[in-house]
């Protein structure tokens, strides 16, 4: 096509310079007559300064003559005037009609004239029209290679400055499987931003894309659907769940899934506790201690839509304190301190599993430890004011205090209890609740001897051998 012109132009100079006549003059007769290619022949002598003055105004009216006439090839020509404002005013939306008049033929410098206009123009910002027309060129591959993500992403601007060409092509290649333009439509449609805010659309639109692994869409999906869940609607906090337990893998997550259905069951909806339930039970079955413990205390408390069954979580609460769980042996003690629902008593177990829980630095089994201890020293068991000593002189469970300690130390002491009577000699050494007394602490050792602890013995050895003598209470 474009040849042909070249000829036609050439065979039209040549005539022109071998014939002698004035071809303008003849080219403005046919042109008058209706030969629209004759006007671009004027034109373009006009253009040339050729047989008549150089005018670029003339040569602008006789090429768009030629091109409105239906020659199209001559479009891009006058398209570039105007667009440069060469012989016309410079104007945007002329040049576009007349690059794709030429384009639509097609004509591949009316084409590349056009992706050449709306590019430059749309990248200065200038026209939203133009950034449109690009991103049409783009998905359809016109005058450049097709690029339909990116011509989804000139389409999400443009619809979000309003324009509906924009949002119905991100609609069109959403269809056509570019899932960008759905994450597109989403991203707009949860803002509200050159579409109506609309939280089913977003989550639709999140949804197809995620669908076909589109990670950025199912992160979109899931903040959209767990922030409705949070605010309390049952609905999106089973759809999140079912998200994060049959989505994509890159989204898979059961324990996202779990945290989900634990706030729809908070709010009610028992389907979501029954499947908390059964994950709960899945896991302990497979070994996972901590699960175990906090399915125990959802039969001990009846949580979460549960039937309360303390047996069932005595078991629970055996089995994970037997693997290590020192809140599981805590929730044990608890339960067979007091008994009921047809659990025997064991206040012994108890203290030996708060004891347990204690010495591994468990501080709530300490303070319950205490109080056991407390109670026994006031029914004048020395063993327990030795032990409810020790607690207060680390502060494990109560409140850390040297006299404290040193009173219950000598309380146990007067009554024969060796243990006590060697701690109290430590505390008359280092001076804690009591005055530094070597002489009493070396006192209390041979008491603590002579009562038969004989890990005292060698201490009071080197301290001199005192004779054992009444012990008086700490001044």
């Amino acid at each position: 096509m474009r040849s042909a012109r070249a000829v036609w132009i050439g065979l039209g100079l040549v005539a022109l310079a071998a014939g002698g006549c004035s071809k303008a003059s003849q080219y403005r007769s046919e042109c008058e007559a209706g030969e629209p290619l004759k006007c671009y022949y004027l034109g373009d002598l006009y253009a040339k300064g050729l047989e008549v003055p150089q005018d670029p105004k003339m040569a602008a009216r006789y090429i768009e003559e030629a091109c409105v006439g239906g020659v199209t090839w001559t479009c891009p020509a006058i398209g570039t005037m105007y667009e440069q404002g060469e012989g016309v005013a410079a104007n945007y939306d002329r040049a576009r009609d007349y690059y794709l008049r030429a384009c639509e033929k097609p004509d591949d410098e009316g084409c590349r004239k056009a992706y050449a206009l709306f590019n430059n123009t749309c990248q200065q910002g200038r026209s939203r029209m133009a950034c449109d027309d690009l991103a049409g060129m783009l998905n359809d591959g016109v005058a450049a290679a097709q690029d339909r993500v990116k011509a989804a992403d000139i389409s999400r601007r443009t619809c979000a400055e309003g324009s509906n060409a924009g949002c119905v092509r991100l609609k069109e290649s959403c269809d056509g499987d570019i899932v960008e333009a759905c994450f597109h439509l989403g991203q707009l449609h949860e803002a509200g931003t050159g579409v109506a805010q609309d939280r089913q659309l977003a989550t639709a639109w999140y949804m197809r894309a995620c669908d076909r692994a589109h990670g950025p869409s199912c992160e979109g999906l899931q903040r959209l659907l767990g922030t409705a869940c949070k605010r309390g609607e049952v609905a999106a906090c089973l759809e999140v769940a079912d998200l994060h337990l049959a989505g994509p893998e890159a989204v898979r997550s059961e324990e996202r899934a779990l945290m989900f259905l634990t706030d729809a069951c908070g709010a009610g909806a028992q389907e979501a506790c029954d499947r908390m339930v059964g994950f709960y039970e899945r896991r302990c079955e497979g070994g996972e201690r901590d699960t175990c413990v906090e399915l125990a205390h959802m039969y001990a408390r009846g949580l979460h839509g549960v039937t309360r069954n303390p047996n069932r979580a005595l078991v629970l609460y055996q089995n994970a304190c037997t693997n290590g769980s020192l809140s599981a042996c805590f929730e044990q003690a608890e339960t067979i301190s007091r008994g009921g629902d047809g659990i025997t008593p064991n206040p012994t177990r108890a203290a030996e599993l708060w004891e347990h829980a204690c010495v591994n630095e468990f501080a709530p089994a300490c303070g319950r430890l205490a109080a056991v201890h407390r109670d026994a020293c006031n029914a004048n068991k020395l063993e327990a004011c030795f032990q409810l000593g020790q607690l207060v002189e680390a502060g494990r469970g109560v409140m850390q205090n040297d006299q404290q300690s040193a009173m219950l130390y000598t309380r146990a002491c007067k009554g024969g209890y060796g243990a006590a009577c060697a701690a109290m000699g430590k505390l008359y050494l280092d001076g804690r609740g009591v005055p530094a007394d070597p002489k009493r602490a070396a006192t209390h050792y041979q008491q603590a001897c002579q009562s038969g602890f004989q890990a005292a013995c060698a201490e009071a050895q080197r301290l001199g051998g005192a004779q054992p003598v009444f012990i008086v209470a700490p001044q």
